[in-house]
């Protein structure tokens, strides 16, 4: 399979590989290369990735700001979370608010 920047995945040896046209590669790179020249219908172009909609990345959008107010609230609600003892405590010995009686 030839991918859109020009390498190739093969299987060689029951084993996938990535061969691209640069360094260690290069030498592999060049025997696939010249055999897709010469047996062009042995080799499929990779598919191009599909590109979302616009409702797709609107729907994204969403949904990792939904997951960023989740987290916001959890961590607001963590801080003002008291335990049952401190409110038992506080509705047993009420207090004054304006220091009188």
């Amino acid at each position: 399979m030839r991918r859109p920047d020009g390498s190739y995945i093969i299987v060689r040896n029951n084993l996938p590989y990535h061969a691209l046209g640069m360094s260690v590669w290069k030498p592999l790179w060049e025997e696939i290369d010249a055999y897709a020249q010469k047996h062009p219908e042995q080799v499929t172009d990779e598919p191009a990735p599909t590109v979302p909609t616009e409702e797709e990345l609107l729907t994204q959008a969403k949904e990792r700001k939904t997951e960023e107010l989740d987290r916001a609230m959890a961590a607001i609600d963590a801080e003002l979370i008291r335990s049952t003892t401190d409110l038992v405590a506080g509705h047993a010995h009420p207090r004054d608010v304006d220091g009188g009686n």
